[in-house]
C-alpha cells in the first residue's frame, strides 16, 4: 500500500480529544485518520520517506500539502492509534474494561465472565 498524497483543501479536517489533548484528524474517502507530524517544505524527502515505511508496515498514510506545509495522516483504525478502553467502576465492585462489556438491555451490562451488573442509564451512557 502507497501513501496517498493530496491538497489538503480536498479533506475534511475537525478536532478529536485522545491520550489526554486535543489532536487533529482529517476525513478522507470515507476513513478518518490522525494527524502525526507536520514538516516545512524544505523537509520533502524526510516526510515521503516517513510516509513509505509507515506504509511498507502496512499502516495507512495519507500525506497532505497545504500553503504551510506537508501533514502525516495515519489511519484511526490503527490499533496503536485507538485509544485506550476507558475503566469503569462502581463502589465495592471490580474494575471491568468497558471493552469486556457486553449490553443486555439498557441497564444490564453482562461480563466477560456471565455475570450481570445492574446499572443505572446514566452510567450506561
Amino acid at each position: 500500500m502507497e501513501p496517498l498524497l493530496i491538497n489538503e483543501k480536498l479533506v475534511s479536517l475537525f478536532n478529536f480529544w485522545a491520550d489526554g489533548k486535543l489532536q487533529s484528524g482529517m476525513r478522507c474517502s470515507n476513513e478518518l485518520f490522525r494527524q502525526v507530524r507536520t514538516f516545512a517544505f524544505d523537509q520533502r524527502q524526510r516526510v515521503y520517506s516517513l510516509g513509505w515505511a509507515l506504509a511498507e508496515r502496512g499502516i495507512q498514510v495519507v500525506i497532505t500539502w497545504s500553503h504551510r506545509g506537508y501533514g502525516l495522516w495515519i489511519c484511526l483504525r490503527v490499533p496503536q492509534t485507538l485509544p485506550k478502553p476507558v475503566q469503569r467502576t462502581q463502589p465495592g465492585s471490580r474494575t471491568v474494561p468497558v471493552t469486556k462489556l457486553v449490553a443486555t438491555k439498557p441497564h444490564q451490562m453482562r461480563s466477560k465472565y456471565g455475570n450481570v451488573k445492574k446499572r443505572s442509564l446514566a452510567q450506561v451512557v
